[in-house]
């Protein structure tokens, strides 16, 4: 950077004052009054203790948490210090070093749980979920915390338009599912296939969870508990190893749910481990249509990216995408909305949004 300085002509479009020059060249600082915010921090960098001194240089300087406890060290006051200055990614991410410390939490949750914070930290509802897992692994989970992260999870789903009509959500619980969605992270893909099942409830009009593995079942799930509390459902729902998807269709049909669409969140490692018998997913959603609703749609999320999928391709009312961010639910209208036309979509969906109507194309290049 400074040779780039030193080629251009500094004296035509790109001005630049003398002190902030001087301090790019050599790291002088000539002119506090130019720079304070950089001043401050090259005096914090000098200080050994955390004084009265070093506490207004830390404001001053709006020095992160990194830097403040790498000088200082891990300690209740050094926490205290920098908290002010944390913002939302990193109260969140450090909460066990926070609680470990005794830090005073009320102020972190209040800031957590506040509706506007979250939308403008734009954080994943999976952020919350890892907190969650890392403070109970911790035995640091108290009863304000989870309240105050779940509130955190809500929130961060709000914006979800809502699916009108009848939706039935399949979550993969099979034995494949335990692995976890990047080598780094503490969610599983079962946890992401719960969780997703747990918003998609939500924002449903009337929706109906089962969960499959080597059996299916349906899950009692209520829109008044709480993300966590319905993922905690599911995952204890005892199904089996195996991943037998297409007896979740067999429980539809047993309980007689005329649904407007499925949607599957699984890894798509789909097989039937039944002796004897051929029945797929893909049969038996066709099954389905042939018996109950021609109309239905699919929407099959996979969340592992093996690059296999229990759908035919061809089919045109099957949505077939990958991820695990609840960003995926939004294409389930746009989908709808652009195969079935705003005047035959399910129940009305094209009242749902205000959008222009999406082509495939459209759908494809935004997510």
């Amino acid at each position: 950077f400074r040779d780039v300085l030193r080629m251009i002509d500094r004296s035509k479009d790109y001005g630049l004052p003398q002190a902030l020059y001087r301090y790019f060249m050599s790291g002088e600082i000539t002119d506090v009054g130019e720079m304070p915010v950089i001043a401050a921090r090259k005096a914090l960098a000098k200080k050994t203790t955390l004084d009265g001194e070093a506490r207004m240089l830390i404001k001053a300087s709006h020095a992160n948490w990194e830097v403040v406890v790498s000088q200082f060290g891990s300690k209740k006051e050094v926490w205290e210090a920098v908290l002010p200055e944390m913002g939302y990614m990193a109260l969140l991410r450090n909460l066990r070093n926070l609680a470990e410390q005794g830090v005073d939490l009320t102020p972190v949750l209040k800031k957590l749980a506040d509706a506007k914070e979250v939308a403008r930290s734009r954080q994943l509802p999976f952020r919350f979920y890892s907190a969650y897992v890392v403070m109970q692994q911790a035995a640091k989970l108290t009863t304000p915390l989870a309240n105050a992260l779940e509130d955190a999870l809500g929130h961060s789903a709000v914006s979800l338009a809502r699916l009108p009509g009848v939706t039935v959500i399949a979550s993969d619980n099979s034995g494949s599912m335990s692995s976890p969605v990047s080598a780094k992270s503490t969610v599983t893909r079962q946890n992401a296939s719960n969780l997703l099942a747990a918003i998609a409830m939500r924002i449903s009009d009337e929706g109906h969870a089962i969960v499959f593995g080597e059996s299916a079942k349906l899950v009692p799930l209520s829109t008044r508990d709480g993300f966590i509390t319905n993922m905690m459902k599911q995952a204890q729902t005892d199904v089996g190893h195996s991943t037998n998807a297409h007896k979740a269709i067999e429980v539809m049909l047993a309980h007689r749910i005329k649904a407007d669409r499925l949607i599957v969140f699984s890894d798509m490692q789909c097989w039937n481990s039944d002796v004897g018998s051929t029945a797929t997913l893909s049969g038996a959603v066709a099954r389905y249509r042939k018996s109950v609703n021609p109309n239905l749609f699919v929407h099959s999320v996979d969340l592992a990216g093996y690059g296999q999928s229990a759908f035919k391709t061809d089919d045109p009312r099957t949505n077939l995408v990958s991820g695990f961010s609840e960003k995926i639910l939004r294409t389930v209208l746009d989908f709808e909305l652009a195969v079935a036309g705003p005047t035959t979509a399910p129940r009305a969906v094209a009242d749902v949004t205000q959008r222009p109507l999406p082509t495939l194309d459209d759908i494809r290049a935004r997510y």
